[in-house]
């Protein structure tokens, strides 16, 4: 991995245990055991470092989706495996998710981070939007109202979860993701139950 990159992972890792707006250069130098000159000679202002970070991920965002809306799996299965993935990944409570921390520093944010940040997001949104469609046309999963205001809701309540976790544990993640997926499942038909 290059310096850069290296800076990059770096800064998103502490975006997600002290945010964007009390992260310095120095913080980064400190962890990263070079001198804030380094930086610097990448990112001249931290608008550019926070700008690098949108930008990446979108990238990771664009993968992730990608690989779960490719996998094959029913609707409701791409949506397990998406919950099963954030239920893992955040299982130790010490950090929150980056996007919503950045969301957190909305108005310290430069104005193209804003635009690039509400790309990530729409990228999430339009996956589960897609997904929710999908899923309903096919009958294997159910809800009220329209896809993409559920799609809200599901991210919502993700983050939420996430961010909560930190003062309730990560068992608050296993139990919202259990009760979004009893919400979205198909009621059995009156053929069914006869």
């Amino acid at each position: 991995m290059d310096r850069k990159q290296e800076i990059v992972e770096m800064t998103i890792e502490l975006i997600q245990t002290m945010g964007y707006g009390n992260l310095s250069f120095k913080d980064l130098s400190d962890r990263l055991g070079i001198a804030k000159a380094s930086i610097h000679h990448h990112f001249a202002k931290k608008e550019d470092l926070g700008l690098a970070v949108c930008n990446q991920m979108v990238e990771i965002m664009t993968g992730v989706t990608a690989k779960f809306d490719e996998c094959g799996n029913s609707s409701f299965g791409k949506l397990e495996m998406f919950f099963s993935m954030l239920a893992t990944q955040w299982d130790n409570c010490q950090k929150t998710c980056p996007i919503g921390s950045l969301q957190n520093d909305f108005y310290k944010l430069s104005e193209d981070m804003k635009i690039c940040l509400q790309k990530v997001e729409d990228i999430q949104l339009d996956f589960f939007t897609k997904i929710l469609t999908e899923g309903r046309e096919l009958k294997e999963i159910s809800f009220q109202g329209p896809a993409a205001d559920q799609a809200l809701i599901i991210a919502f309540s993700l983050k939420g979860a996430i961010q909560s976790a930190r003062l309730r544990g990560s068992d608050i993640i296993i139990r919202s993701f259990a009760q979004l997926k009893l919400s979205l499942q198909p009621l059995p038909s009156a053929s069914k139950i006869n």
